[in-house]
């Protein structure tokens, strides 16, 4: 069996076998319902007669003939157990076979009045085993038809379809294996879809036919023209190779002028950094100079001040000194005065005991006081003698700076020149510097376009090289696809 037939059958089989399915259960529960009906029927006829029947014997308590009743019902599989009772539900007579699943129970009377009762146990046994009984003619119903179906189905598509389509396969396998013959064609002699599916292979191995020979001739135009492309692109490559060559001597010397340009350009920046630093070095030197200018005159002033204030202390020291010769005179009068105070209370004995401790006193004093005023004058005559010193000293300072600022002034009119011969030389040099970056600015455009140029030729180049492998892909692609259309028959 082919696998197009497995599949179409193991389909139908899944589709069989859900039908089958469904119907098997909806019968189940049908023939379920319908043997549930005939079971509740039977019972209520059953209590319908015996209702009837045992209303005599138990009116009149025959328990030997409702003993016989009894057996007689009890046969039927459906009845499980019979009890009869009397009004006061004393046993009367019962049978039992097996046991029941359900009961019911039903009063007797006699002229309207209870005189007894029957309980009936019931049992679903028989109807379950007819229900299973026709689920399994059913199934073996189904089971056949179920068989039928699908071998009828395998046949059928064995001899309608399968052969048709293997009779179609085996054709196209010879199309393929003689050589891809193009110009075979797969017999179509049914009027069915099978017929349809030939027919269409073949218009299909037709239209292959018109592209293999359409491609045939376009792989001949390919050859031709990756011929051409091969000599295009050799032509183009010398050519490529001989711009490349001129660019680089030209940007060659192009880059050894402006790498002289640059160097003037260098250096006659630094000339000007070094003219600018000395510029600024002047000026800062002629600030300098005249805040030096400056300081002299104000130390001149004031050193002819100190002379005057020297010379106004040595004179107030000399004023010091005369008052202190006074004051160690009048200390010798106290002196002497005590002294003459002390004789005097001396000879007044004790009466002039106590003036006498005064003179001691102002003796004592007068002695401090001229000890005192020698030391002062010692210190006076040290202080005139420093401030003789000092106003000597400050007369030679004051003739040292006279020559410091003449030495200024003549350095000030040296320097002012030296700015002037500077900035005269800065100009020139900044003219010349303007010069060297226009010429530079020049230069390396013209560099620039240079290297542009030599990138386009080496761009130019590399597209050459990519044109020659596509040009050989292109040719071995030609060949290759030529070989393969040659393997068929067109």
């Amino acid at each position: 069996m082919n696998r197009l037939t497995k599949k179409i059958i193991l389909v139908v089989t899944l589709v069989m076998t859900l039908v089958t399915a469904i119907a098997l259960s909806t019968q189940y529960v049908l023939t379920k319902q319908n043997v549930e009906a005939d079971l509740e029927k039977v019972t209520a006829e059953i209590e319908q007669e015996l209702q009837v029947i045992l209303q005599e014997p138990v009116y009149v308590y025959d328990k030997a003939l409702i003993g016989s009743i009894l057996e007689a019902y009890i046969k039927n599989d459906t009845i499980s157990s019979i009890v009869v009772r009397d009004q006061n539900g004393k046993e009367m007579s019962q049978v039992r076979q097996k046991t029941a699943e359900f009961e019911s129970r039903i009063n007797i009377e006699w002229d309207g009045l209870p005189i007894g009762s029957v309980s009936l146990g019931f049992n679903s046994e028989q109807a379950r085993n007819e229900l299973k009984s026709l689920m399994l003619r059913s199934m073996l119903m189904f089971g056949t038809l179920y068989l039928v179906v699908i071998v009828s189905l395998g046949y059928i598509m064995d001899r309608l379809v399968v052969t048709p389509i293997k009779g179609m396969a085996s054709s196209m396998n010879d199309i393929a294996a003689g050589g891809g013959d193009l110009t075979s064609r797969v017999q179509a002699t049914s009027n069915d879809e099978v017929s349809d599916l030939a027919k269409a292979f073949n218009r299909f191995v037709e239209t292959v036919q018109e592209i293999v020979v359409d491609t045939a001739r376009t792989t001949e135009s390919l050859k031709q023209n990756g011929s051409a492309i091969t000599s295009v692109r050799a032509s183009v490559s010398q050519q490529t190779e001989n711009q490349l060559a001129l660019t680089h001597e030209s940007l060659s010397k192009i880059e050894q002028f402006n790498l002289a340009t640059s160097e003037i350009a260098a250096n006659t920046e630094n000339t000007l950094f070094k003219s600018n630093d000395a510029l600024s070095l002047g000026a800062s030197s002629e600030q300098a100079i005249t805040q030096n200018v400056s300081n002299v005159e104000d130390l001149s002033a004031n050193l002819e001040t100190a002379a005057e204030r020297a010379n106004a202390l040595k004179n107030r020291s000399d004023d010091i000194g005369r008052v202190v010769e006074v004051i160690k005179a009048i200390a010798e009068q106290t002196n002497l005065l005590a002294l003459n105070a002390a004789i005097e209370a001396a000879r007044a004995g004790e009466s002039g005991r106590g003036f006498a401790v005064v003179a001691d006193e102002v003796r004592a004093l007068a002695s401090k006081t001229h000890d005192s005023t020698s030391e002062i004058e010692s210190i006076i005559e040290s202080l005139q003698q420093e401030a003789t010193e000092s106003f000597n000293a400050t007369q030679e300072s004051k003739q040292l700076v006279e020559l410091t600022k003449v030495s200024s002034d003549e350095a000030q009119l040296a320097l002012t020149k030296m700015i002037e011969a500077v900035t005269s030389i800065n100009a020139m040099v900044d003219s010349v510097a303007s010069a060297c970056e226009e010429q530079s600015n020049v230069s390396n455009t013209v560099a620039q376009d240079m290297r542009e140029l030599d990138t386009s030729a080496a761009d130019m180049r590399t597209v050459n090289d990519e044109l020659q492998v596509l040009a050989e892909a292109i040719t071995s692609n030609t060949t290759e696809l030529d070989s393969q259309i040659r393997r068929f028959k067109y």
